[in-house]
């Protein structure tokens, strides 16, 4: 997303700081860290949100072989936004498809994958592997994102894809496929 505005690049970090918190349980739980674990586990809850019944599909096609596969993770979740009945706001599916997708680098002969939740994982990312528990600082101001910065409808998205993330860590914590 070329040239985006400022209230643009606000809105996607509310979404993103928003879906954490609630994917926490509003702070409760630790959440998987790293960029693969929380891509995953948000692309399920979203394409769950969008078709029920399809983010075990690309829990698995995530959890395994990861990197040889993200032309399927990402025909899945583009799928799941063609396909959906579930209305939304517009700038919240562009966020949404904005975090979901993956693309390869190429530099020096060296290659590596990349999505869009990576600008916003800044200061969360710490290290390699294990679980994260959000600060009090993020927890309130996730809090108030959701309550004031966010209108009704984005809020009740959020919150059910949110509620769906966390069933869908537990279930990749489950079957071993993150820490």
């Amino acid at each position: 997303m070329p040239n985006r505005t400022y209230l643009e690049i606000s809105y996607e970090i509310n979404v993103f700081n928003v879906l954490l918190f609630l994917a926490s349980n509003k702070g409760k739980l630790s959440l998987p860290n790293g960029e693969k674990p929380l891509l995953v586990t948000m692309a399920a809850a979203v394409v769950e949100y969008l078709v029920p019944g399809s983010g075990e599909s690309v829990l698995f096609l995530g959890g395994h072989f990861f990197s040889e596969n993200t032309r399927s993770f990402n025909g899945r979740v583009e799928q799941a936004f063609e396909q959906t009945g579930v209305k939304m706001n517009p700038a919240l599916l562009e966020v949404l498809k904005g975090f979901l997708k993956v693309e390869w680098e190429h530099d020096h002969g060296e290659s590596w994958w990349e999505s869009g939740l990576k600008g916003c994982l800044g200061e969360l990312q710490r290290g390699l592997g294990g679980t994260f528990c959000l600060t009090v600082p993020f927890v309130e101001k996730a809090k108030a994102a959701l309550e004031t910065s966010l209108d009704s409808g984005t809020a009740q998205h959020c919150t059910q894809i949110g509620a769906t993330m966390r069933a869908f860590i537990d279930r990749a914590r489950e079957q071993s496929l993150i820490e």
